[in-house]
């Protein structure tokens, strides 16, 4: 469930900048919610959980 969600981030960012690559610079926080909302969308409880203490820790 994780590889298709991350997989969706990455498509999701690739559609926005037309392109891809490890220097460009991305709004994170922007990824790790929907990385929340996807895996609160399939039932991932525990997956949300953990992206959500990840996002408070970007946030800070």
């Amino acid at each position: 469930m994780l590889k298709a969600v991350v997989a969706k981030s990455v498509k999701d960012a690739e559609n926005s900048s037309g392109t891809w690559s490890f220097s460009e610079k991305f709004d994170w926080a922007k990824i790790v919610n929907n990385l929340m909302q996807s895996s609160y969308h399939y039932g991932d409880l525990k997956g949300y959980m953990e992206w959500k203490k990840f996002f408070g820790f970007l946030e800070n």
